[in-house]
């Protein structure tokens, strides 16, 4: 192992800083009250709590758009499955589901080699159910993302799929949920902008 000082260094740095961030966190949970009669009174208030609202009420979307997606496509993969006789269709079929989440990946990077392993195996029948299972899977994704999104977040699915994309490109898989926050932060925050500009003067 790699006993350098610097190392050493690094962990301590790494150890005080997370005390410090845990000891404000308990100051500030102590001056809760006072902090949030300031915030209240001040300026930005309105604008800040509106963005706020608006960030709460789209990610709540956007979770049960995701939540709907994944069940759906749950179900698509472990009928599927079960038609081919796998014993383990329904827990494959729910890791192909949270698999079809990933933007990059999708549960094409599954079905589709599975299927094709399968036509190589002559077992043709699997081959067929397994490739009619992975265009359900991107129909049900595209109809359900573009309906529901485009309901509950006002949000079109190519934003939303970019900005998955983008989102686990610079995050990992963090980017999940930190591509379309940032989506929907600077949507909230560009809908605050007009509003306050078409307000007429006083």
């Amino acid at each position: 192992r790699d006993r350098s000082p610097s190392r050493g260094l690094g962990d301590v740095y790494k150890r005080q800083v997370v005390l410090i961030i845990v000891v404000s966190m308990i100051a500030l949970c102590g001056d809760m009250q006072a902090v949030h009669r300031i915030y209240r009174k001040s300026v930005f208030y309105p604008a800040v709590h509106r963005v706020a609202v608006t960030l709460k009420k789209s990610g709540l979307a956007f979770v049960k758009s995701q939540g709907i997606i994944l069940v759906v496509i749950w179900v698509i993969c472990s009928v599927s499955l079960a038609l081919i006789r796998n014993p383990y269709s329904i827990l494959i079929g729910c890791g192909i589901a949270v698999f079809d989440t990933f933007p990059v990946l999708g549960s094409g990077m599954i079905l589709v080699p599975w299927a094709v392993y399968a036509a190589f195996g002559q077992n043709y029948y699997a081959a067929v159910i397994l490739f009619i299972a992975f265009l359900l899977c991107v129909i049900a994704r595209d109809l359900l993302e573009a309906h529901l999104m485009g309901n509950h977040m006002g949000l079109l699915p190519f934003f939303m799929t970019a900005a998955l994309y983008v989102g686990v490109c610079l995050f990992g898989v963090w980017g999940i949920l930190m591509g379309p926050f940032g989506v929907i932060l600077i949507r909230s925050v560009y809908e605050q902008f007009l509003e306050k500009n078409n307000e007429p003067p006083e």
